[in-house]
């Protein structure tokens, strides 16, 4: 259960990172949001948080043969490239900005639940001793090569151009659903906890 997780988390780390480097300077330079814009619609995303922190609990707790733990964990994912696309064919003007604010908020809700999800899963699965060493290893796998995509990312500019880089990061998005798809988690019903624990 932890290497798919630590996979999938590292996955759609590197593609957020790139996204989001290329996301600002897409909504300053080609829609020409102001500041104030930009922060309104960046604070959508501790909206987001707040909601995915509240109901990924509940949406994580099994209801039939669709729901559970695993189904989340996918689903959360799942959302990630799609809740992009819009931002793709967004325009200047205040419609896009409820719309992309939108997006926004949504994409961060399944992050969020995706990530208090992935990481009880993680401690459910690991016995006591180990927990600290598989957190920092997690940790360090996930966040530690951030500064390749974010450089990737600026080639990628320079070869295809801003608008394809983007539509290239949000394909990328979707790689950690797919490494979820073909492990052991995605039939995951209910939260596993260790013999120690």
């Amino acid at each position: 259960m932890l290497w798919p997780l630590v996979k999938s988390n590292t996955a759609l780390s590197l593609a957020m990172t790139a996204w989001d480097v290329l996301y600002l300077i897409y909504v300053v330079r080609e829609l020409h949001w102001s500041p104030v814009a930009l922060a309104v619609v960046m604070g959508c995303a501790s909206v987001g948080g707040v909601v995915g922190a509240l109901a990924g609990r509940r949406l994580a707790r099994p209801r039939g043969r669709w729901w559970g733990v695993g189904p989340l964990l996918l689903s959360a994912l799942a959302l990630q490239p799609l809740i992009l696309l819009p931002v793709l064919f967004a325009g200047p003007g205040l419609l896009w900005q409820i719309v992309i604010g939108g997006c926004v908020t949504v994409r961060f809700a399944g992050a969020t639940a995706h990530g208090s999800t992935q990481r009880s899963v993680r401690q459910g699965v690991c016995e006591p001793q180990y927990q600290g060493r598989q957190q920092s290893i997690g940790t360090w796998l996930t966040f530690g090569p951030r500064f390749l995509s974010a450089l990737g990312a600026g080639v990628l500019v320079s070869a295809i151009g801003l608008v394809p880089s983007m539509a290239v990061a949000a394909v990328a998005t979707a790689g950690g659903f797919v490494v979820l798809l073909h492990s052991p988690v995605r039939r995951l019903r209910i939260m596993p906890t260790t013999s120690g624990g």
